[in-house]
């Protein structure tokens, strides 16, 4: 048997291989005890240049300072490697080598409105509108005068903030958007997550809680109407009876397997107490009892117990949120109205419960609690998936990312550049919300092999450093067959040296850290490389396909390790992937600037230049004069310019209607050959179908794909230009109607009034900046209108009038009756398919040119109608300064005179405090102050 001192040389390094190492590693032997202690051995010799020098830190503390400088850039694998020897081998690694990450830590967007400056200019202006409000609320005359300007005062006490930003995450069914949620909020089990592929049943809003919530946690809960869950019910019985029960063998056309278990799920969930539905098989069977889809019997005893369902539920929500104080508590709260769950209950009262889960039932579920990024007026939706085979959940889908702000269009990793459903959605949303409001983000980044992979283009210097990783896990394990070979021997030996024993135990633990920490070092760098290459594929569809000038958002995350560095870890055994590279931190970041679009600190400028000190101009006027009144003639010749925008889009339709029904003709030729039994299922379904010979397709989606080739530039332009041209045009002739206004009092003064006007005419330049704000709010508000007139008109779905008019021919064609001139049911289908299709001027495409033209000429309206509304209400403000600067009968009894001069010593305090306290904390925060 080899000595103590034989053994110990061996583990060292052969120095004869040194042409074989990488120059970028050093070899672990260099820096482990062993090596340390043997003097006499010229193959251990510890290099001076590699000893790190002299510090009072550990070397688990290096270690995770050296992690934390490579943020973001590319790790030094020599330096690495040595790093984690030093920490190894530190006997307090066990001690001071855990770490935890605190969400709350990471920096916050420098925006204004995230400056102390701006809550200190809030805080300021709401409490001297209320120091104000109170002085004259406490006066002890009250009259007419003293009411109103109360209540003009409360009203202004808090600025007109805009609506919190909705952000909605879309995609595909169990890609983790419900995990990429908890991680942006930092919260381990926060939005349910399912290992069964149940995912998101109901749309979930997360919103900020408010002050007085009495609890941690509210549930709040928006059902269906009682004739949408009736209506859900029929569909559900009717849909697993046409495929389930009543399917023609014979004829696989009429099939779809995709109805049949998701009406099985739905039924299940709701009537789960039932003993027909006590589980799967029990209801497959008493469903496959059935006479019809109609059955009067089953069918009358299901809606009973929906109507019951309902009412118990209806009366249990009413009562208002259901609190919690923890998550897991809410969690069992929330769990029957928003998943599947083998035991659901649903307490109603002391007495009473409900045992089924209500889902289907459920239009939309909100949880509100406190949180740093939902305080910063933010709301997150969760969504069911796209692809859902739920048709109601996908209206439901549909509907919500049509009214939230922003969209995130998430999708696995797996294919994320050329998967053609995740880019259809991509497409779809930018339509819909356009103008940067939609982002990518890939989730489970983290799933992809460690190996080099041909579809993954490494850069030189990521290829350079993989290469060096592998030749140092080649050397690790030469040394790790040499101490397995000398711990067999000395385990195997009655005089085994206990200390070599312990120094071999201690290698082989180095060793093993060692290759784990090179897989890690080959995950980080496959992930790396992997996130660009999806990055620049997206980006290039992007441009490609929306012409859009910004380049696409996208963020690669993986949710699972972000969530991982929030539980306590070692820093020998970290997660697989470091902080930054999860991508959860660069998202956090991006979606705290999005309020910032929404106008926060603007409306906070407006309040405090011209909101409050408009009202408090109020207070010390005392004249008498007009009321001018807006002329709708003005707003007429306005509105013209938009309308030639939208004529645009009309003319389109007109001319192109032949070319487009051409081409619907060439695919009925192609529908028509379809076998009558096929051609009749797609009737019956309204052209959307799937059946075991036929994969899935959408004749209405087809036929808009068409007319989609001539119309998309024109849309594009309404979207994009029809709001821009609205405001241009509108703004400069309202502001000169009212600077008119101002003019005419002026060339009615005598020189020595101007001084007991000064406040009136601060007064209007104020009312002009008023209703510039409300211009600019209205014609936002519809260009977002348009952008979901043009969603629904081009995008197949309940609110699409094509598609409406299309039900109609397909209803025309499933009953057509035979004729002498055709005499089966097949042809005089296709009959009066084709004739109802293809009429000219009259045909569903001219429901496109009469959606698009009345609903943009409403929204057109409205604005003309609220903004006409505004100058009515700003009119009779300047009638009111003009009576209060001269009143007919002033009061100037001793009483009202100290009263008058006590109120108006409080109010020029206040107009003090917002010329310069105020003012300056604007100013301080960045705010441009017009």
């Amino acid at each position: 048997m080899a000595t103590s001192q034989d053994a110990r040389s061996a583990c060292g390094v052969d120095h004869s291989a040194d042409d074989l190492r990488p120059e970028t590693t050093q070899p672990v032997a260099q820096y482990d005890r062993v090596s340390q202690q043997s003097d006499t051995s010229p193959d251990i010799t510890i290099k001076a240049e590699s000893i790190p020098p002299h510090t009072t830190e550990s070397a688990s503390q290096r270690l995770a300072r050296t992690k934390r400088k490579a943020s973001g850039a590319p790790v030094d694998v020599a330096s690495y490697f040595a790093e984690l020897n030093q920490a190894y081998n530190d006997e307090d690694h066990d001690q001071d080598g855990t770490e935890q990450h605190d969400p709350n830590s990471e920096p916050v967007p420098p925006l204004q409105q995230y400056t102390q400056a701006f809550l200190q200019a809030e805080r300021k202006a709401s409490d001297t509108v209320r120091r104000v409000s109170e002085y004259v609320k406490d006066e002890p005359e009250q009259d007419s005068e003293s009411l109103y300007m109360h209540e003009r005062l409360v009203a202004i006490e808090h600025p007109a903030y805009p609506a919190p930003v909705r952000i909605a995450i879309s995609g595909n069914s169990g890609i983790g958007k419900s995990t990429l949620i908890n991680a942006i909020l930092g919260l381990l089990m926060l939005c349910p997550t399912s290992d069964n592929d149940a995912g998101t049943l109901v749309p979930i809003e997360l919103v900020h809680a408010s002050a007085d919530q009495p609890k941690k946690y509210a549930f709040h809960v928006d059902l269906h109407s009682l004739e949408n869950c009736v209506k859900i019910v029929r569909g559900a019985i009717k849909d697993y009876y046409d495929s389930c029960v009543g399917q023609d063998d014979e004829n696989p056309e009429m099939q779809d397997a995709d109805r049949g278990g998701p009406a099985l799920k739905v039924l299940l969930a709701v009537f789960k107490e039932k003993e027909e539905f006590a589980d799967g098989e029990t209801a497959a069977e008493y469903l496959g009892t059935l006479d019809s889809a109609e059955d009067p019997h089953a069918l009358s005893m299901m809606l009973g117990w929906t109507h019951d369902i309902y009412k118990k539920l209806f009366a249990h929500v009413s009562k208002g949120p259901m609190s919690a104080s923890t998550a897991n508590e809410l969690a069992d709260i929330a769990e029957p109205f928003i998943q599947g769950t083998e035991s659901p209950m649903i307490q109603l009262d002391d007495c009473e419960s409900l045992e089924c889960c209500v889902w289907p039932f459920v239009r939309l579920a909100r949880v509100s609690f406190p949180h740093p990024i939902l305080a910063k007026n933010i709301i997150f939706a969760d969504l069911p998936g796209l692809t859902d085979t739920n048709a109601h959940r996908v209206r439901a889908t549909r509907s919500y990312l049509r009214k939230c702000d922003f969209i995130i269009v998430a999708h696995t990793n797996t294919r994320a550049g050329d998967d053609p459903g995740f880019k259809k959605n991509v497409r779809t949303c930018h339509r819909l919300k356009r103008n940067g409001n939609v982002a990518v983000v890939i989730t489970q980044s983290d799933r992809i092999a460690n190996k080099k992979s041909a579809r993954i283009p490494y850069l030189l210097d990521e290829t350079a450093r993989l290469e060096a990783i592998d030749r140092h896990v080649q050397l690790i394990k030469v040394e790790q067959n040499k101490v397995q070979h000398l711990l067999k021997a000395s385990k195997g030996s009655n005089n085994a040296d206990r200390g070599l024993l312990a120094e071999l135990l201690h290698k082989e633990g180095l060793y093993k850290i060692h290759v784990k920490h090179a897989e890690i070092l080959k995950k980080q760098i496959a992930v790396v490389a992997r996130n660009r290459q999806v990055t620049t594929d997206l980006q290039s569809f992007y441009r490609r396909e929306t012409k859009d000038p910004n380049d696409l958002r996208v963020f690669c995350v993986s949710s699972e390790e972000y969530l991982q560095h929030l539980q306590p870890h070692t820093l020998l055994e970290p997660p697989m992937l470091p902080l930054h590279l999860t991508g959860i931190p660069t998202l956090r970041h991006f979606i705290q600037t999005l309020p910032a679009r929404s106008g926060r600190g603007e409306a906070l400028v407006h309040h405090c230049l011209n909101v409050v000190p408009g009202v408090l101009n109020v207070i010390t006027l005392s004249c008498t004069g007009f009321k001018p009144m807006m002329k709708r003639e003005h707003l007429k010749k306005i509105l013209i310019a938009t309308r030639e925008v939208l004529e645009t889009v009309i003319r389109q339709i007109d001319l192109h209607e032949a070319q487009w029904l051409d081409k619907a003709e060439k695919l009925c030729v192609k529908w028509f050959k379809y076998n009558p039994a096929g051609f009749h299922a797609f009737l019956r379904h309204q052209g959307s179908w799937k059946t075991a010979r036929c994969p899935r397709a959408d004749w209405n989606q087809d036929l808009l794909d068409i007319a989609e080739e001539h119309l998309r530039p024109a849309l594009d332009s309404l979207c994009d230009n029809g709001s821009k041209l609205l405001q241009e045009e509108l703004a400069p002739n309202v502001v000169d109607l009212l600077e008119q206004i101002g003019s005419e009092v002026r060339t009615c003064l005598d020189s020595n009034q101007h001084g007991a006007f000064r406040e009136f005419f601060e007064n209007m330049q104020k009312y002009s900046k008023d209703v510039e704000v409300t211009l600019k709010l209205a014609c936002k508000k519809f260009g977002s209108e348009v952008q979901h007139v043009v969603f629904n008109a081009m995008t197949n779905g309940d609110t699409n009038p094509f598609m409406k008019r299309m039900q109609t021919i397909y209803g025309l064609a499933y009953h057509a009756p035979t004729t002498k001139q055709n005499r089966t049911k097949h042809s005089a289908r296709t009959n009066v398919f084709k004739s109802a299709l293809l009429i000219p001027k009259i045909g569903p495409y001219m429901e496109l040119k009469e959606y698009i033209e009345s609903s943009v000429d409403t929204h057109l309206q409205e604005v003309e109608d609220k903004l006409l509304d505004k100058c009515e209400t700003v009119f009779d403000n300047i009638l009111h300064d003009f009576e209060n600067v001269c009143p007919r009968r002033p009061d100037d009894t001793p009483g009202a005179t100290k009263r008058r001069h006590a109120l108006g010593k409080v109010v020029e305090d206040a107009k003090a405090t917002f010329n310069f306290d105020v003012r300056a904390k604007l100013l301080e925060c960045g705010l441009k102050l017009d």
